[in-house]
């Protein structure tokens, strides 16, 4: 048997869960939903329940400005919004954050190009972590060697980088360790400038959690971006498999290049 005390008026107390009364908030953000921990999270545009993997927080801050909150760590009311493109653009043009905050907000017209370049940068800046950390590898040379010891989680190209180079160094890579992420979103002077470098044209990530870690806002970029996303297989997210077999034996010769002295060399050791 369950007993529930009761208040000398014979009433159960208020918050009690039996009581069907909950205790009032009070406050700037009385009758707004706190940013829960469970799974359940409810877009402001659509309603669908959403995860922290595909949708963004958003938050009233000084002004009654809407801000972005990427790491779900700002106080006060989250509203959630999936982070596409055309659902962010939505909600901007139809006030969905009003609805959601449940009082009068600012919201910039241009939030989803600065939500696109943010995380832009939120991806650079998570490269530079990584390469500090000591799992990103730099240069055609480089990454070459690490993956004949062990298979990269990604492979980063740099846009503006020699068509033909690049696909020599994916080919011999996948030859290695068979299909994996290719990136080719972010040009050479981006990448240099993130990894504290002079030129970047070739880099990968080491495989495991830092690589699938940055795959998911490398991919989270191309959402809020309209982009199309990559056809990669959860196993490649995963990182590739570790065959183990050596490169064939005309890849060592393959052609006459000399990788030190082509127009695109990173620099790197």
């Amino acid at each position: 048997m369950i007993v529930v005390r009761r208040s000398k008026s014979g009433r159960a107390p208020v918050g009690d869960p039996d009581s069907g009364v909950r205790e009032p908030r009070s406050g700037p953000d009385a009758g707004a939903e706190p940013a829960r921990r469970g799974p359940g999270r409810r877009s402001a545009v659509t309603g669908a329940t959403v995860g922290r993997e595909t949708a963004l927080r958003f938050v009233i801050g000084p002004g009654d400005q809407v801000f972005v909150d990427f790491d779900h760590k700002l106080p006060g009311r989250g509203a959630w919004v999936e982070d596409e493109r055309a659902l962010l653009e939505k909600a901007v043009a139809k006030n969905a954050f009003a609805r959601a905050f449940r009082k009068p907000c600012r919201v910039s017209p241009t939030m989803p190009d600065e939500i696109v370049a943010a995380q832009r940068a939120r991806c650079l800046s998570r490269l530079g972590l990584i390469r500090r950390a000591g799992g990103l590898s730099l240069g055609h040379d480089q990454v070459l060697i690490t993956a004949g010891r062990r298979a990269p989680g990604a492979l980063i190209l740099a846009s503006d980088g020699s068509p033909r180079e690049k696909r020599k160094l994916r080919q011999n890579i996948v030859s290695l360790h068979g299909p994996l992420p290719v990136v080719e979103s972010f040009d050479s002077r981006e990448l240099a400038m993130a990894l504290g470098r002079e030129r970047v044209i070739h880099a990968s990530v080491v495989i495991g959690r830092m690589a699938q870690s940055w795959l998911a806002e490398y991919l989270r970029l191309l959402r809020v971006s309209g982009a199309p996303l990559p056809d990669w297989r959860e196993d490649d997210l995963a990182g590739p498999g570790h065959p183990d077999r050596d490169p064939d034996d005309d890849d060592e010769d393959e052609d006459e290049d000399n990788h030190s002295g082509d127009a695109d060399f990173d620099g790197d050791e």
